[in-house]
């Protein structure tokens, strides 16, 4: 009998949730920083029209819109990491683990987190920059 419950019982499927959690994380990160620009460039639209009538490209719009969007997020990376890994060195150390070992390990994890908050960050400020290079003076200068 219990043989038969056995094999009856669901399966457990192994998952590792700080994969599930860190990719939570990164995702609602990049969304913040795709609705932060979203409200700079409102507030900015003015400016936005005024460069096109200067003479700026839509091109250059976008690029700016990018600059910006990625530049956050380095500075929001650099501001998250660093202050939670200098805690979590300080454990590692009294733990008796080289500082050598410790500090490859910082490197590595900082670059995984700047490569992937930038890769996501880029994808999702597309939206905000494509929006932003179909603005047309006239759009951008009238009054709401």
């Amino acid at each position: 009998m219990s043989l038969v419950s056995q094999n009856l019982a669901p399966r457990a499927i192994p998952l590792d949730l700080n994969l599930v959690f860190s990719v939570i994380a990164f995702t609602i990160a990049a969304l913040m920083v795709a609705s932060n620009l979203l409200v700079l460039l409102t507030a900015r639209r003015r400016e936005i029209g005024i460069l096109r009538a200067l003479g700026a490209t839509a091109l250059d719009v976008g690029v700016m819109v990018m600059t910006e969007a990625l530049t956050l997020t380095v500075a929001g990376c650099i501001l998250g990491y660093w202050p939670i890994r200098l805690l979590s060195t300080i454990t590692l150390l009294s733990n008796r683990l080289s500082l050598v070992k410790v500090a490859a390990l910082t490197l590595a994890d900082f670059g995984a987190v700047l490569g992937l908050g930038l890769a996501l960050a880029a994808l999702f400020a597309l939206l905000p920059a494509l929006a932003t290079t179909r603005l047309t003076c006239t759009e951008a200068l009238r009054n709401d």
